[in-house]
């Protein structure tokens, strides 16, 4: 199984073209799930998934700042953590979220779904 995991890190990459095709709820589903299980700073799992598929959403996002790369995928999920803690030095939020979306991104590649993390 270690090695399962180790070919799909090894695989895995940033894609930014994408075919014009909405992934399955199944695969949505399987896809947060993997964010859900990564571990949070003080287990506080503060983080929230917001699914992206409306394309005046997706603009407004790039006019805000985001990366044209949004506009072009079919749907995106957006990775918001809530902090709770009091130790902003270590801005432990962003470590939690980043873990939760590097498990979505290999749990992606391992469904055989191309994805890129976007930091805006």
């Amino acid at each position: 199984m270690a090695d399962d995991l180790l070919a799909i890190i090894k695989k895995r990459r940033s894609v930014r073209h994408f075919l014009d095709k909405s992934l399955s709820k199944e695969n949505i589903e399987k896809i947060i799930e993997a964010g859900n299980w990564a571990p949070s700073a003080s287990n506080i799992q503060g983080w929230r998934f917001i699914i992206v598929d409306k394309i005046d959403i997706k603009r407004r996002l790039v006019d805000l700042g985001g990366s044209p790369v949004i506009k072009d995928a079919p749907q995106g999920i957006l990775v918001i953590y809530d902090n709770q803690s009091i130790n902003l030095e270590y801005m432990d939020y962003l470590q939690s979220a980043a873990a939760a979306i590097q498990n979505m991104l290999l749990e992606s590649c391992s469904l055989g779904i191309a994805s890129c993390w976007i930091c805006r």
